[in-house]
Protein backbone atom coordinates (compact mmCIF):
# COMPACT_ATOMS: atom_id res chain seq x y z
CA UNK A 1 0.00 0.00 0.00
CA UNK A 2 1.23 3.39 -0.88
CA UNK A 3 2.10 5.96 1.88
CA UNK A 4 0.04 8.09 0.54
CA UNK A 5 -3.06 5.78 0.49
CA UNK A 6 -2.20 4.94 4.22
CA UNK A 7 -2.25 8.67 4.96
CA UNK A 8 -5.52 9.20 3.65
CA UNK A 9 -6.73 6.10 6.10
CA UNK A 10 -5.24 7.85 8.99
CA UNK A 11 -6.84 11.14 7.97
CA UNK A 12 -10.26 9.54 7.81
CA UNK A 13 -10.08 7.34 10.70
CA UNK A 14 -8.94 10.31 12.59
CA UNK A 15 -12.30 12.09 11.32
CA UNK A 16 -14.52 9.49 12.09
CA UNK A 17 -13.36 8.69 15.63
CA UNK A 18 -13.51 12.20 16.62
CA UNK A 19 -16.78 12.95 15.33
CA UNK A 20 -18.17 9.52 16.97
CA UNK A 21 -16.14 10.73 20.43
CA UNK A 22 -17.60 14.08 20.07
CA UNK A 23 -21.15 12.70 20.24
CA UNK A 24 -20.89 10.05 22.59
CA UNK A 25 -19.58 12.44 25.26
CA UNK A 26 -21.88 14.79 24.44
CA UNK A 27 -24.48 13.12 26.71
CA UNK A 28 -22.08 13.25 29.68
CA UNK A 29 -23.25 15.80 31.32
CA UNK A 30 -26.95 15.27 31.87
CA UNK A 31 -26.70 11.64 31.39
CA UNK A 32 -27.03 10.95 35.61
CA UNK A 33 -30.12 13.48 35.84
CA UNK A 34 -31.88 11.34 32.74
CA UNK A 35 -31.84 8.50 34.63
CA UNK A 36 -32.74 9.57 37.90
CA UNK A 37 -35.81 11.37 36.09
CA UNK A 38 -36.42 7.85 34.11
CA UNK A 39 -36.66 6.32 37.84
CA UNK A 40 -33.10 5.00 38.34
CA UNK A 41 -31.81 5.24 41.83
CA UNK A 42 -29.29 3.37 43.72
CA UNK A 43 -27.96 -0.27 42.29
CA UNK A 44 -29.97 0.63 38.97
CA UNK A 45 -28.35 3.70 38.10
CA UNK A 46 -24.96 1.98 38.72
CA UNK A 47 -25.75 -0.10 36.78
CA UNK A 48 -27.24 2.16 33.85
CA UNK A 49 -23.54 3.68 33.95
CA UNK A 50 -21.88 0.19 34.02
CA UNK A 51 -23.69 -1.48 31.46
CA UNK A 52 -21.83 0.32 28.28
CA UNK A 53 -18.51 -1.03 29.66
CA UNK A 54 -19.67 -4.66 30.68
CA UNK A 55 -20.94 -5.46 27.35
CA UNK A 56 -17.70 -4.00 25.99
CA UNK A 57 -15.53 -6.43 27.81
CA UNK A 58 -18.04 -9.30 26.89
CA UNK A 59 -17.86 -8.41 23.24
CA UNK A 60 -14.56 -6.60 22.29
CA UNK A 61 -12.14 -9.38 22.41
CA UNK A 62 -14.31 -11.24 19.98
CA UNK A 63 -15.24 -8.84 17.68
CA UNK A 64 -11.24 -7.97 17.53
CA UNK A 65 -10.47 -11.77 16.67
CA UNK A 66 -13.35 -11.79 13.91
CA UNK A 67 -12.20 -8.54 12.53
CA UNK A 68 -8.67 -10.30 12.42
CA UNK A 69 -10.54 -12.75 10.13
CA UNK A 70 -13.03 -11.02 8.18
CA UNK A 71 -11.61 -7.92 7.66
CA UNK A 72 -12.08 -4.56 9.70
CA UNK A 73 -14.57 -2.52 7.12
CA UNK A 74 -17.62 -4.60 7.80
CA UNK A 75 -17.15 -4.60 11.93
CA UNK A 76 -16.53 -0.59 12.07
CA UNK A 77 -19.12 0.21 9.93
CA UNK A 78 -21.85 -2.15 11.22
CA UNK A 79 -20.85 -0.63 14.57
CA UNK A 80 -20.78 2.76 13.91
CA UNK A 81 -24.27 2.47 11.78
CA UNK A 82 -25.56 0.39 15.31
CA UNK A 83 -24.02 3.47 17.23
CA UNK A 84 -26.35 5.81 15.22
CA UNK A 85 -29.72 3.53 15.75
CA UNK A 86 -29.48 2.84 19.59
CA UNK A 87 -28.65 6.39 20.10
CA UNK A 88 -32.17 7.26 18.45
CA UNK A 89 -33.61 5.03 21.53
CA UNK A 90 -32.64 7.25 24.42
CA UNK A 91 -34.98 9.60 23.06
CA UNK A 92 -37.86 7.17 22.98
CA UNK A 93 -37.35 4.85 26.37
CA UNK A 94 -39.72 5.35 28.74
CA UNK A 95 -38.60 3.93 32.06
CA UNK A 96 -34.87 3.42 33.81
CA UNK A 97 -35.39 -0.56 32.64
CA UNK A 98 -35.25 0.23 29.09
CA UNK A 99 -32.76 3.00 29.64
CA UNK A 100 -30.63 0.16 30.95
CA UNK A 101 -31.18 -2.23 27.53
CA UNK A 102 -30.31 0.74 25.23
CA UNK A 103 -27.10 1.17 27.33
CA UNK A 104 -25.91 -2.55 26.81
CA UNK A 105 -27.06 -2.25 23.03
CA UNK A 106 -24.70 0.83 22.91
CA UNK A 107 -21.80 -0.66 24.26
CA UNK A 108 -22.05 -3.49 22.10
CA UNK A 109 -21.93 -1.11 19.22
CA UNK A 110 -18.85 1.04 21.04
CA UNK A 111 -17.51 -2.72 20.59
CA UNK A 112 -17.27 -2.63 16.94
CA UNK A 113 -15.66 0.92 16.75
CA UNK A 114 -12.51 2.20 18.57
CA UNK A 115 -11.07 -1.18 18.97
CA UNK A 116 -11.32 -1.98 15.44
CA UNK A 117 -10.10 1.79 14.57
CA UNK A 118 -7.44 1.11 16.32
CA UNK A 119 -6.11 -2.16 14.66
CA UNK A 120 -6.89 -0.11 11.58
CA UNK A 121 -4.08 2.02 12.32
CA UNK A 122 -1.81 -0.92 13.74
CA UNK A 123 -2.03 -2.51 10.00
CA UNK A 124 -1.28 0.75 8.51
CA UNK A 125 2.12 1.77 10.48
CA UNK A 126 5.36 0.78 10.04
CA UNK A 127 7.26 -1.58 12.41
CA UNK A 128 8.96 1.27 15.05
CA UNK A 129 6.55 3.73 14.06
CA UNK A 130 3.52 2.42 16.24
CA UNK A 131 4.16 4.96 18.85
CA UNK A 132 3.97 8.03 16.72
CA UNK A 133 1.17 6.74 15.02
CA UNK A 134 -0.71 5.47 18.14
CA UNK A 135 -0.18 8.92 20.11
CA UNK A 136 -1.32 10.87 17.41
CA UNK A 137 -4.52 8.96 16.52
CA UNK A 138 -4.80 9.21 20.44
CA UNK A 139 -5.57 12.61 20.02
CA UNK A 140 -8.78 11.97 18.22
CA UNK A 141 -10.30 10.66 21.02
CA UNK A 142 -9.44 13.13 23.61
CA UNK A 143 -10.41 15.94 21.88
CA UNK A 144 -13.89 14.51 21.11
CA UNK A 145 -13.97 13.94 24.71
CA UNK A 146 -12.65 17.57 26.00
CA UNK A 147 -15.55 19.26 23.46
CA UNK A 148 -18.14 16.61 23.42
CA UNK A 149 -19.46 17.21 27.34
CA UNK A 150 -19.36 21.04 26.06
CA UNK A 151 -21.12 20.54 23.19
CA UNK A 152 -24.02 18.41 24.62
CA UNK A 153 -24.53 21.03 27.43
CA UNK A 154 -25.28 23.65 25.02
CA UNK A 155 -27.72 21.59 23.53
CA UNK A 156 -28.92 20.32 26.29
CA UNK A 157 -30.29 23.93 27.36
CA UNK A 158 -32.85 23.49 24.73
CA UNK A 159 -33.99 19.65 24.80
CA UNK A 160 -32.50 16.75 26.51
CA UNK A 161 -33.88 14.90 22.83
CA UNK A 162 -30.68 16.80 21.37
CA UNK A 163 -27.73 15.38 22.38
CA UNK A 164 -29.24 12.36 21.93
CA UNK A 165 -30.09 12.94 18.02
CA UNK A 166 -26.57 14.88 17.66
CA UNK A 167 -24.51 11.75 18.63
CA UNK A 168 -26.88 9.60 16.27
CA UNK A 169 -26.54 11.86 13.42
CA UNK A 170 -22.38 12.21 14.17
CA UNK A 171 -21.77 8.31 14.27
CA UNK A 172 -24.28 7.91 11.20
CA UNK A 173 -22.06 10.68 9.62
CA UNK A 174 -18.77 8.65 10.81
CA UNK A 175 -20.24 5.41 8.98
CA UNK A 176 -20.82 7.37 5.81
CA UNK A 177 -17.00 8.49 5.87
CA UNK A 178 -16.08 4.83 6.60
CA UNK A 179 -17.98 2.73 4.30
CA UNK A 180 -16.96 5.55 1.56
CA UNK A 181 -13.18 6.54 1.74
CA UNK A 182 -11.85 3.74 3.93
CA UNK A 183 -11.24 0.16 1.80
CA UNK A 184 -10.89 -3.09 4.15
CA UNK A 185 -8.19 -4.45 5.83
CA UNK A 186 -8.11 -7.54 8.13
CA UNK A 187 -7.84 -11.36 6.27
CA UNK A 188 -4.88 -10.75 4.10
CA UNK A 189 -2.57 -10.34 7.15
CA UNK A 190 -3.58 -13.56 8.90
CA UNK A 191 -5.43 -15.57 6.64
CA UNK A 192 -2.77 -18.58 6.77
CA UNK A 193 -2.49 -17.95 10.93
CA UNK A 194 -5.24 -19.22 13.42
CA UNK A 195 -6.08 -15.88 15.32
CA UNK A 196 -6.18 -17.68 19.39
CA UNK A 197 -7.36 -15.27 21.68
CA UNK A 198 -5.95 -17.87 24.50
CA UNK A 199 -2.47 -17.87 23.12
CA UNK A 200 -2.60 -13.63 23.41
CA UNK A 201 -3.74 -14.56 27.02
CA UNK A 202 -0.97 -16.78 27.18
CA UNK A 203 1.54 -13.98 26.13
CA UNK A 204 3.38 -12.57 29.50
CA UNK A 205 3.59 -8.92 27.81
CA UNK A 206 0.13 -8.75 26.96
CA UNK A 207 -0.71 -10.01 30.62
CA UNK A 208 1.35 -7.24 31.91
CA UNK A 209 -0.66 -5.04 29.82
CA UNK A 210 -3.88 -6.15 31.29
CA UNK A 211 -2.57 -5.63 34.95
CA UNK A 212 -1.54 -1.92 33.51
CA UNK A 213 -4.33 -0.98 31.80
CA UNK A 214 -7.20 -2.33 34.14
CA UNK A 215 -5.05 -0.41 37.03
CA UNK A 216 -4.91 2.91 35.27
CA UNK A 217 -8.88 2.78 34.04
CA UNK A 218 -9.69 1.68 37.65
CA UNK A 219 -7.83 4.72 39.77
CA UNK A 220 -9.27 6.87 36.82
CA UNK A 221 -12.73 5.98 37.52
CA UNK A 222 -11.96 6.21 41.13
CA UNK A 223 -10.81 9.84 40.66
CA UNK A 224 -14.26 10.53 38.40
CA UNK A 225 -16.05 9.82 41.17
CA UNK A 226 -14.07 11.19 44.05
CA UNK A 227 -12.55 14.70 43.18
CA UNK A 228 -16.30 16.07 41.95
CA UNK A 229 -17.48 15.09 45.34
CA UNK A 230 -14.38 16.59 47.36
CA UNK A 231 -14.11 19.67 44.90
CA UNK A 232 -17.84 20.26 45.95
CA UNK A 233 -17.59 19.64 49.49
CA UNK A 234 -14.54 22.57 49.36
CA UNK A 235 -17.41 24.63 47.73
CA UNK A 236 -16.18 24.68 44.17
CA UNK A 237 -19.04 25.01 41.57
CA UNK A 238 -19.57 22.76 39.16
CA UNK A 239 -17.94 25.28 36.25
CA UNK A 240 -14.53 24.77 38.14
CA UNK A 241 -15.07 20.86 38.40
CA UNK A 242 -15.79 21.00 34.35
CA UNK A 243 -12.77 23.73 33.84
CA UNK A 244 -10.56 21.18 36.03
CA UNK A 245 -11.70 18.04 33.77
CA UNK A 246 -10.52 20.36 30.61
CA UNK A 247 -7.48 20.84 32.04
CA UNK A 248 -7.22 17.09 32.68
CA UNK A 249 -8.00 16.21 28.80
CA UNK A 250 -5.77 19.39 27.30
CA UNK A 251 -2.52 17.76 29.02
CA UNK A 252 -3.77 14.46 28.50
CA UNK A 253 -4.47 15.22 24.86
CA UNK A 254 -1.41 17.39 24.08
CA UNK A 255 1.01 15.29 24.71
CA UNK A 256 0.15 12.58 23.30
CA UNK A 257 2.48 12.96 19.95
CA UNK A 258 5.19 14.14 21.76
CA UNK A 259 5.52 10.60 24.38
CA UNK A 260 4.21 8.58 21.41
CA UNK A 261 7.48 9.77 19.55
CA UNK A 262 9.50 9.31 22.45
CA UNK A 263 8.02 5.40 22.72
CA UNK A 264 9.40 4.81 19.11
CA UNK A 265 13.00 5.82 19.84
CA UNK A 266 13.37 4.45 23.52
CA UNK A 267 12.53 1.47 25.36
CA UNK A 268 8.47 1.33 25.95
CA UNK A 269 8.68 -1.02 28.66
CA UNK A 270 10.51 1.63 31.04
CA UNK A 271 8.49 4.66 29.37
CA UNK A 272 5.50 2.89 30.65
CA UNK A 273 7.17 2.22 34.15
CA UNK A 274 8.21 6.09 34.54
CA UNK A 275 4.45 6.76 33.44
CA UNK A 276 3.01 4.24 35.85
CA UNK A 277 5.29 5.60 39.09
CA UNK A 278 4.12 9.18 38.15
CA UNK A 279 0.11 8.47 38.82
CA UNK A 280 1.54 6.33 41.35
CA UNK A 281 3.45 9.60 43.28
CA UNK A 282 0.54 11.99 42.41
CA UNK A 283 -1.95 10.12 43.99
CA UNK A 284 0.22 9.46 47.27
CA UNK A 285 0.71 13.90 47.19
CA UNK A 286 -2.95 13.89 47.13
CA UNK A 287 -3.50 11.29 49.76
CA UNK A 288 -1.47 13.51 51.91
CA UNK A 289 -2.64 17.00 51.11
CA UNK A 290 -6.33 16.84 49.97
CA UNK A 291 -6.93 20.35 48.86
CA UNK A 292 -7.97 22.15 45.96
CA UNK A 293 -3.86 23.40 44.66
CA UNK A 294 -3.09 19.52 45.31
CA UNK A 295 -6.02 18.47 43.32
CA UNK A 296 -4.73 21.03 40.58
CA UNK A 297 -1.48 19.55 40.88
CA UNK A 298 -2.48 16.16 41.23
CA UNK A 299 -4.44 16.46 37.89
CA UNK A 300 -1.95 17.46 35.71
CA UNK A 301 0.67 14.75 36.87
CA UNK A 302 -2.16 12.28 36.40
CA UNK A 303 -2.79 13.72 32.66
CA UNK A 304 1.20 13.60 32.45
CA UNK A 305 1.53 9.72 33.54
CA UNK A 306 -0.93 8.70 31.50
CA UNK A 307 0.71 10.24 28.62
CA UNK A 308 3.85 8.85 28.94
CA UNK A 309 2.86 5.48 29.38
CA UNK A 310 -0.56 5.28 26.85
CA UNK A 311 1.42 5.22 23.83
CA UNK A 312 3.87 2.95 24.67
CA UNK A 313 1.74 0.17 25.97
CA UNK A 314 -0.74 0.50 23.10
CA UNK A 315 2.58 0.43 20.89
CA UNK A 316 3.46 -2.79 22.67
CA UNK A 317 -0.20 -4.58 22.07
CA UNK A 318 0.55 -3.66 18.42
CA UNK A 319 3.81 -5.54 18.52
CA UNK A 320 2.09 -8.16 19.63
CA UNK A 321 -1.28 -7.81 17.01
CA UNK A 322 1.92 -8.09 14.54
CA UNK A 323 2.27 -11.65 15.71
CA UNK A 324 -1.40 -12.87 17.05
CA UNK A 325 -3.51 -10.47 15.45
CA UNK A 326 -3.55 -6.83 15.29
CA UNK A 327 -7.52 -6.96 16.19
CA UNK A 328 -7.24 -9.17 18.69
CA UNK A 329 -4.48 -7.95 20.48
CA UNK A 330 -5.59 -4.36 20.39
CA UNK A 331 -9.18 -5.53 21.82
CA UNK A 332 -7.74 -7.76 25.00
CA UNK A 333 -6.23 -4.46 25.91
CA UNK A 334 -9.20 -2.37 25.12
CA UNK A 335 -11.14 -5.06 27.76
CA UNK A 336 -9.01 -4.28 30.16
CA UNK A 337 -9.63 -0.77 30.10
CA UNK A 338 -12.98 -1.32 29.96
CA UNK A 339 -12.56 -3.32 33.28
CA UNK A 340 -11.16 -0.75 34.75
CA UNK A 341 -13.92 1.63 34.17
CA UNK A 342 -16.33 -1.16 35.79
CA UNK A 343 -14.19 -1.51 39.41
CA UNK A 344 -13.35 2.26 39.78
CA UNK A 345 -16.77 3.54 40.61
CA UNK A 346 -17.16 0.33 42.70
CA UNK A 347 -14.25 0.93 44.32
CA UNK A 348 -14.57 4.29 44.90
CA UNK A 349 -17.71 4.19 47.04
CA UNK A 350 -16.51 0.65 48.98
CA UNK A 351 -12.78 2.78 49.90
CA UNK A 352 -14.91 6.23 50.24
CA UNK A 353 -16.77 4.28 53.27
CA UNK A 354 -13.95 2.48 54.96
CA UNK A 355 -10.88 5.14 54.71
CA UNK A 356 -12.44 9.09 53.76
CA UNK A 357 -10.78 10.83 50.87
CA UNK A 358 -7.43 10.91 52.21
CA UNK A 359 -7.39 6.92 52.60
CA UNK A 360 -8.78 6.26 49.33
CA UNK A 361 -6.30 8.16 47.28
CA UNK A 362 -3.51 5.86 49.18
CA UNK A 363 -5.52 3.17 48.64
CA UNK A 364 -5.66 3.80 44.63
CA UNK A 365 -2.26 4.48 44.79
CA UNK A 366 -1.49 1.32 46.22
CA UNK A 367 -3.61 -0.33 43.67
CA UNK A 368 -1.64 1.61 40.76
CA UNK A 369 1.95 0.53 42.50
CA UNK A 370 0.48 -3.02 42.76
CA UNK A 371 -0.51 -3.16 39.11
CA UNK A 372 2.69 -1.77 38.29
CA UNK A 373 4.44 -4.66 39.69
CA UNK A 374 2.76 -6.87 38.39
CA UNK A 375 3.30 -5.44 34.83
CA UNK A 376 7.25 -5.12 35.48
CA UNK A 377 7.17 -8.90 36.32
CA UNK A 378 5.39 -10.20 33.02
CA UNK A 379 7.13 -7.64 30.80
CA UNK A 380 10.62 -8.68 31.80
CA UNK A 381 9.74 -12.35 32.03
CA UNK A 382 8.98 -12.03 28.43
CA UNK A 383 12.08 -10.13 27.62
CA UNK A 384 15.05 -12.67 26.48
CA UNK A 385 12.63 -14.81 24.14
CA UNK A 386 14.18 -13.67 20.70
CA UNK A 387 10.83 -14.22 18.69
CA UNK A 388 9.52 -11.30 20.26
CA UNK A 389 12.00 -8.96 21.70
CA UNK A 390 12.68 -6.98 18.36
CA UNK A 391 8.73 -6.95 17.92
CA UNK A 392 7.66 -5.00 20.69
CA UNK A 393 10.14 -4.83 23.85
CA UNK A 394 12.87 -2.06 22.94
CA UNK A 395 13.11 -1.01 19.48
Amino acid sequence: MEESEKRRIFNFMFLAVFITTLGLTAIVPFLPKYAVDLGAKGLLLGLIFSAFSISKLVFVPLIGKFSDIRGRKLFLVLGLFLFAFFSVFYVIVINSYELLIIRFLHGFAAALVLPIALAYVGDITPHKKEGEAFGTFNVSVFLGIGLGPLFGGFLANYSYDFPFIFMALASFLAGIIILTFVPNIGPKHHKERKISLRKILKNNMMRGLIFFGSGEATIRGILLVLLPLLLAGLGKSPLTIGILLTLYIVVLGGLQRFFGIKADRQDRIKLALVGGMVLVLALVFLAFSPNFYSIIATIVFLALGTSIALPSLTALAAGLGRRYGMGASIAVLDSSLSLGNILGPILAGFFLDLAGFSGSFGFAGLLMFLCLGFFYFFATKQRGKSENDEIYIKV
